[in-house]
Protein backbone atom coordinates (compact mmCIF):
# COMPACT_ATOMS: atom_id res chain seq x y z
CA UNK A 1 0.00 0.00 0.00
CA UNK A 2 2.86 2.25 0.52
CA UNK A 3 4.49 1.62 -2.71
CA UNK A 4 0.69 2.37 -4.34
CA UNK A 5 0.10 5.18 -2.39
CA UNK A 6 3.67 6.94 -2.91
CA UNK A 7 3.12 6.07 -6.71
CA UNK A 8 -0.52 8.02 -6.54
CA UNK A 9 1.46 11.24 -4.96
CA UNK A 10 4.40 10.98 -7.33
CA UNK A 11 1.74 10.87 -10.42
CA UNK A 12 -0.41 13.68 -8.99
CA UNK A 13 2.64 15.58 -8.48
CA UNK A 14 3.41 14.96 -12.01
CA UNK A 15 0.12 16.51 -12.57
CA UNK A 16 0.50 19.35 -10.48
CA UNK A 17 3.59 20.18 -12.61
CA UNK A 18 2.02 19.77 -15.39
CA UNK A 19 -0.61 22.38 -14.69
CA UNK A 20 1.70 24.93 -13.32
CA UNK A 21 3.59 24.88 -16.16
CA UNK A 22 -0.04 24.97 -18.26
CA UNK A 23 -1.04 28.12 -16.01
CA UNK A 24 2.40 29.97 -16.54
CA UNK A 25 2.64 29.12 -20.45
CA UNK A 26 -1.00 30.41 -21.23
CA UNK A 27 -0.40 33.91 -18.90
CA UNK A 28 2.66 34.73 -21.08
CA UNK A 29 0.71 33.77 -24.40
CA UNK A 30 -2.69 35.94 -22.93
CA UNK A 31 0.08 38.91 -22.66
CA UNK A 32 1.53 38.37 -25.69
CA UNK A 33 -1.44 38.74 -28.56
CA UNK A 34 -3.84 40.89 -29.18
CA UNK A 35 -6.76 39.25 -30.60
CA UNK A 36 -9.54 39.23 -27.64
CA UNK A 37 -10.55 35.77 -28.47
CA UNK A 38 -7.64 34.23 -28.19
CA UNK A 39 -6.74 36.45 -25.19
CA UNK A 40 -9.72 35.55 -23.39
CA UNK A 41 -8.94 31.80 -24.48
CA UNK A 42 -5.49 32.08 -22.80
CA UNK A 43 -6.58 33.52 -19.55
CA UNK A 44 -9.29 30.79 -18.97
CA UNK A 45 -7.15 28.05 -19.77
CA UNK A 46 -4.74 29.62 -17.17
CA UNK A 47 -7.73 29.41 -14.64
CA UNK A 48 -8.52 26.29 -15.66
CA UNK A 49 -5.22 25.08 -14.65
CA UNK A 50 -5.03 27.21 -11.15
CA UNK A 51 -8.04 25.52 -10.13
CA UNK A 52 -6.58 21.90 -11.11
CA UNK A 53 -3.79 22.29 -9.37
CA UNK A 54 -5.56 23.19 -5.98
CA UNK A 55 -8.19 20.12 -6.63
CA UNK A 56 -4.52 18.26 -7.23
CA UNK A 57 -3.21 19.18 -3.93
CA UNK A 58 -5.81 18.39 -1.82
CA UNK A 59 -6.25 14.80 -2.84
CA UNK A 60 -2.42 14.75 -2.63
CA UNK A 61 -3.28 16.35 1.00
CA UNK A 62 -5.69 13.38 2.06
CA UNK A 63 -3.13 11.01 0.96
CA UNK A 64 -0.57 12.59 3.57
CA UNK A 65 1.67 13.43 0.60
CA UNK A 66 3.76 16.51 -0.11
CA UNK A 67 2.08 18.65 -2.79
CA UNK A 68 4.73 19.95 -5.73
CA UNK A 69 4.64 24.04 -5.63
CA UNK A 70 6.77 24.97 -8.29
CA UNK A 71 6.56 23.80 -12.09
CA UNK A 72 9.14 21.25 -13.37
CA UNK A 73 12.58 23.11 -14.38
CA UNK A 74 13.69 20.54 -16.88
CA UNK A 75 12.07 17.99 -18.91
CA UNK A 76 9.47 17.19 -21.14
CA UNK A 77 7.04 19.29 -19.70
CA UNK A 78 8.25 22.29 -19.50
CA UNK A 79 9.88 22.04 -23.22
CA UNK A 80 6.42 22.33 -24.37
CA UNK A 81 5.99 25.24 -23.19
CA UNK A 82 9.12 27.10 -22.71
CA UNK A 83 9.68 28.26 -26.49
CA UNK A 84 6.38 30.63 -25.75
CA UNK A 85 9.06 32.90 -23.92
CA UNK A 86 11.15 33.26 -27.29
CA UNK A 87 8.44 33.83 -29.53
CA UNK A 88 5.82 36.64 -27.76
CA UNK A 89 7.85 39.55 -28.63
CA UNK A 90 6.59 39.53 -32.16
CA UNK A 91 2.88 39.75 -31.04
CA UNK A 92 1.91 37.12 -33.86
CA UNK A 93 -0.69 34.32 -33.37
CA UNK A 94 0.43 31.42 -35.04
CA UNK A 95 3.50 31.04 -33.45
CA UNK A 96 2.04 31.49 -30.32
CA UNK A 97 -0.87 28.67 -31.05
CA UNK A 98 1.64 26.38 -32.46
CA UNK A 99 3.74 26.62 -28.79
CA UNK A 100 0.79 26.39 -26.95
CA UNK A 101 -0.16 22.89 -28.74
CA UNK A 102 3.04 21.83 -28.03
CA UNK A 103 2.47 22.63 -24.57
CA UNK A 104 -1.27 21.34 -24.42
CA UNK A 105 0.12 17.64 -25.98
CA UNK A 106 2.36 17.28 -23.05
CA UNK A 107 -0.29 18.04 -20.72
CA UNK A 108 -2.84 15.67 -22.74
CA UNK A 109 0.02 12.96 -22.70
CA UNK A 110 0.54 13.14 -18.54
CA UNK A 111 -3.30 12.87 -17.88
CA UNK A 112 -3.37 9.82 -20.41
CA UNK A 113 -0.24 8.35 -18.68
CA UNK A 114 -1.91 8.79 -14.97
CA UNK A 115 -5.18 7.49 -15.89
CA UNK A 116 -3.48 4.51 -16.71
CA UNK A 117 -2.29 4.02 -13.21
CA UNK A 118 -3.86 2.26 -10.30
CA UNK A 119 -6.19 5.06 -8.85
CA UNK A 120 -9.11 4.92 -6.36
CA UNK A 121 -12.16 5.82 -8.63
CA UNK A 122 -12.50 9.09 -6.66
CA UNK A 123 -9.32 10.22 -7.97
CA UNK A 124 -9.85 8.87 -11.16
CA UNK A 125 -12.84 10.80 -11.65
CA UNK A 126 -11.38 14.24 -10.83
CA UNK A 127 -8.20 13.04 -12.93
CA UNK A 128 -10.89 12.19 -15.63
CA UNK A 129 -12.88 15.42 -15.62
CA UNK A 130 -9.55 17.54 -15.73
CA UNK A 131 -7.79 15.47 -19.03
CA UNK A 132 -11.19 16.09 -20.49
CA UNK A 133 -11.00 19.59 -20.37
CA UNK A 134 -7.70 19.61 -21.02
CA UNK A 135 -8.33 17.19 -24.02
CA UNK A 136 -11.07 20.32 -25.10
CA UNK A 137 -8.11 23.03 -24.74
CA UNK A 138 -6.21 21.15 -26.72
CA UNK A 139 -8.37 20.63 -29.45
CA UNK A 140 -9.23 24.11 -29.07
CA UNK A 141 -6.06 25.80 -29.57
CA UNK A 142 -5.47 23.54 -32.51
CA UNK A 143 -8.71 24.39 -34.03
CA UNK A 144 -7.64 28.81 -33.49
CA UNK A 145 -4.12 27.26 -34.76
CA UNK A 146 -5.92 25.63 -38.04
CA UNK A 147 -8.17 28.74 -38.93
CA UNK A 148 -5.00 31.20 -38.49
CA UNK A 149 -3.13 29.72 -41.16
CA UNK A 150 -6.62 29.19 -43.30
CA UNK A 151 -7.05 33.38 -42.86
CA UNK A 152 -3.53 34.08 -43.41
Amino acid sequence: MIKTRSSIISNLNHLVESNLDREKGYKTAADAVDDERLKTAFINYARDSERYVKELHEIIKTLNGDADESGSISGTLFRGWMNIQSIVTGKEAKPILDECERGEDSAVLSYREALRSDLSDKIRDVIQRQYSSIKAAHDNIRNFRDNWKESS
